[in-house]
C-alpha cells in the first residue's frame, strides 16, 4: 500500500526560533541610537512596540541586551556579541537585495548618504536634482553627521555613501576627490570688518570666534592650519549647527570662519559680511567615501557616478 504521507521539508541549519529580521532590525536600531524611542523614530512605529518586541526577544534568550538607565538604552556585553551577528545579517540582506535589482537590470530602491553639514547644504542637492531626473525609482535618504559619524555610517553599512570634508581618519574607504572649498571669516555687518577685503591673523585670533564642536571637520582643519604658524583662536559660543553659528555672527556675537558657499546667501542680502585672510589659505578638499569592502548598489554608483561629474578628480584607495 502506498504511503500517501507528505514528508517534511528538512530544517534550514540554523533556524532559530527567536530571531527574526524584524527583531534584528529593531535590536540594531535600538543599539545604535542607545535610545527606544529614538529607534521608533527611525523605524516609523511605536516606543511600545519597540519595548515589546526587545522584552520579548530577551525573555526567549534568558539574557539581558539593554541596561536600562533613563531614557538612554545601553547594550550589554552580551548585546555587543549580539550586535555584530546582527549588522551582518543585515548588511547581507541588503547584498541580495542589491543582486536582485542588478538581475532587474533596473537603477531603483533604496540609497542612503551621510554627509556633514557643509556638502549637504550646497552640493548634495544639486547632485540629486540631477541623479532623480534620470533615476525617478529611487528612494533616497539624507543624514546629516559630523565627520566621524559619517565614517561609521558607511564602515558599518548604514550607509551607501558619505560625503565630507577633508580626508577620513579611518582606513577601509575609497575615496573620491570632490574638488574644494574655500574657508571665509564671516562677521556681522556692524563688525569692525565689515568694509575689509583681508584681515591678519593677529586680527583674528583677538576676535571671540563661534565654533562648530570639537569634532568637526571644518574645525579641526582650521586649528590645523593655525597650528603650523604657532596661533590659536579665543573661543566663544560652541554649536553644531551652521546656521545657528550664522545667527549668532549676524547679532555681532563674535565671528566665525565657515564654507564659502554656505554664506554666499546671507553676505548677498547684507546680513554677513566675508574677508580673507592675509598669508593664511583656508581651502579643505571634499570627499566622497564608500566602503571598499562593500559591493555598492546600483543606485550607490549612479549616485557617484554624478558626484564626480558634477565635481572632480576621481577615486583612489585610504
Amino acid at each position: 500500500m502506498a504511503d500517501n504521507r507528505k514528508e517534511k521539508a528538512p530544517a534550514i541549519a540554523g533556524d532559530s526560533p527567536f530571531l527574526t529580521f524584524t527583531n534584528v532590525r529593531i535590536f540594531e536600531s535600538v543599539v545604535r541610537h542607545e535610545s527606544f524611542s529614538r529607534a521608533a523614530e527611525e523605524l516609523r512605529v511605536s516606543q511600545p512596540y519597540i519595548s515589546a518586541q526587545i522584552a520579548g526577544l530577551e525573555t526567549k534568550l534568558g539574557i539581558e541586551l539593554f541596561r536600562r538607565v533613563g531614557r538612554r538604552a545601553y547594550v550589554t556585553e552580551a548585546g555587543r556579541l549580539l550586535q555584530t551577528h546582527a549588522i551582518r545579517i543585515l548588511n547581507e540582506l541588503a547584498d541580495a537585495e542589491r543582486t536582485l535589482v542588478e538581475v532587474r537590470g533596473v537603477v531603483a530602491g533604496p540609497l542612503s548618504i551621510a554627509a556633514t553639514s557643509t556638502p549637504a547644504s550646497y552640493l548634495i542637492p544639486r547632485c540629486l536634482e540631477k541623479f532623480l531626473v534620470d533615476h525617478p525609482h529611487v528612494s533616497v535618504s539624507l543624514k546629516i553627521f559630523g565627520s566621524p559619524d559619517v565614517e561609521l555610517a558607511v564602515i558599518e553599512g548604514r550607509s551607501d555613501l558619505g560625503v565630507m570634508v577633508s580626508q577620513p581618519v579611518s582606513d577601509g574607504f575609497i575615496v573620491d576627490d570632490l574638488g574644494t572649498d574655500q574657508l571665509v571669516v564671516v562677521a556681522g555687518c556692524k563688525h569692525p570688518f565689515a568694509g575689509k577685503a583681508d584681515i591678519s591673523v593677529d586680527e583674528l585670533v583677538e576676535q571671540t570666534f563661534i565654533s562648530r564642536e570639537p569634532t568637526s571637520g571644518t574645525r579641526r582643519f582650521i586649528e590645523a592650519r593655525l597650528r603650523e604658524i604657532g596661533r590659536a583662536l579665543r573661543y566663544g559660543p560652541e554649536l553644531n549647527s551652521n546656521e545657528a553659528i550664522k545667527a549668532l555672527v549676524a547679532a555681532n556675537i563674535g565671528i566665525s570662519i565657515l564654507s564659502e558657499h554656505a554664506v554666499r546667501p546671507d553676505v548677498q542680502i547684507g546680513r554677513l559680511v566675508a574677508v580673507r585672510i592675509r598669508g593664511l589659505t583656508l581651502v579643505r578638499g571634499l570627499s566622497l567615501i564608500s566602503c571598499a569592502e562593500s559591493k555598492l548598489s546600483p543606485a550607490a554608483r549612479a549616485m557617484r557616478a554624478v558626484f564626480i561629474a558634477e565635481t572632480t578628480m576621481g577615486p583612489r584607495a585610504v
